[in-house]
């Protein structure tokens, strides 16, 4: 009866130190955000909005309240550039795991500014003020925003446009980008995907295939601005956004992409 009763004892003891345990680990869990390296690039449009995904690892965190803010920027690595974002809504998406770790995705939206002229931030940043007196500056990648193009005229009818990614790629970034048109006898002599480069691509017909140089940084949304000729005058086309996936298991994919800050 002794070792009977010294057993349950020794068992319950166990029970309540594991439970001690797993109270404390859980006490001490350390909050963390992470951002993921990408290209935010946009056509200006007033209906057009900024979307930043943002990782938290503690669930309902203050972070994800859009009452906790004061002010957001965009800024560059030595704040040489820097700009004003306004009307942030954040909105849950869903929960990833990362190294052994739930995290919950936010989309933090934001409106675009009108700054009537191209502009780009090749290391940019999200600079954050809150009502607690606390800034974090969090690493997004490259920022381009056009100004709409006033090089338009009537003629050019799109009737599709997908894209794709390199076969048997997991890392989520666009390879090209098909678009068919109408029957047209324009002349495309060049395409944008953003403010430093253009884009190489092939005709055929009335199709157009954009070919999207590898990079390592993720891209599955972007604008498309393409130059083309028309009765010998030049002219200018512009998709707002194309997005071509939306993933669900963006942090197991995107590897060295992936910064990870220690928040309060």
């Amino acid at each position: 009866m002794k070792k009977r009763v010294l057993f349950y004892f020794i068992v319950i003891s166990l029970l309540i130190t594991a439970g001690i345990i797993i109270y404390n680990d859980k006490e001490k869990k350390v909050p963390k955000l992470i951002t993921v390296e990408q290209v935010y690039s946009y056509i200006y449009h007033p209906s057009q909005t900024m979307i930043i995904p943002v990782y938290l690892n503690i669930d309902n965190h203050y972070l994800a309240n859009e009452k906790s803010y004061l002010s957001v920027y965009l800024s560059s690595d030595n704040n040489s550039k820097r700009i004003e974002m306004f009307e942030l809504k954040i909105a849950y998406s869903h929960s990833e795991t990362y190294l052994h770790e739930t995290y919950y995705k936010y989309h933090f939206q934001l409106n675009l500014p009108n700054l009537k002229s191209d502009f780009y931030i090749k290391d940019c940043y999200l600079e954050i003020s809150l009502v607690n007196q606390k800034t974090y500056r969090f690493y997004l990648g490259e920022f381009h925003l056009f100004t709409p193009t006033d090089k338009t005229e009537e003629s050019l009818f799109l009737t599709s446009l997908y894209g794709n990614k390199k076969e048997n790629e997991v890392y989520p970034r666009i390879n090209n980008i098909a678009l068919e048109f109408e029957d047209t006898d324009a002349i495309f002599t060049g395409a944008k995907i953003n403010f430093d480069s253009e884009v190489l691509f092939e005709q055929k017909n009335n199709t157009l295939l954009l070919l999207i140089e590898a990079e390592n940084k993720l891209l599955y949304q972007t604008p498309i601005r393409l130059f083309y000729e028309l009765n010998q005058v030049e002219y200018e086309y512009d998709i707002l956004c194309f997005e071509f996936f939306y993933d669900f298991e963006m942090l197991k994919k995107s590897g060295r992409q992936i910064y990870v800050y220690a928040i309060d």
